[in-house]
Order: C-alpha cells, then structure tokens, then sequence
C-alpha cells in the first residue's frame, strides 16, 4: 500500500497528468485515504483513493473519468 503522498508524486513525475495534486477532504471509510485531482485531457478530474489504490489503478480512474471527443 503506498500514502497519498507517494502516490501523487508518482503520477505527476509519470508525465501522463499535467498536474496531479492531493485534495484533503474527511475519509469517508476507513479505507478512504483521500482524494486526488489530476488535469488530464485538459480536464480536471477527481478520483477518491483508497487503501488498496496503487499508480495503475489510479491512473485508470482519472483516464476513464475523461471525456474524450
């Protein structure tokens, strides 16, 4: 399991996201560790993150969020 920290870092230094930052909202389940915002396709998308959450499974979040035309 990596932090919400570790996690931000990874998927801003991956250079798929042109900004990625943590969201600090109230856990909304023990697992919850909080919220991560990216700009991806010149949108930005908010993604929760969990216990289990690690860079692929997040970065699939925020790709599948996007809208695409």
């Amino acid at each position: 399991m990596l932090g919400l920290s570790n996690l931000v870092t990874e998927l801003g230094t991956s250079g798929m996201f042109s900004s990625v930052e943590s969201v600090d909202y109230y856990a909304i389940s023990k697992d919850h560790l909080g919220d991560i915002k990216a700009t991806f396709n010149d949108q930005i998308i908010k993604v929760q993150v969990y216990s289990g959450d690690d860079f692929e499974s997040i970065a699939k979040k925020i790709i599948d969020k996007a809208e695409f035309s």
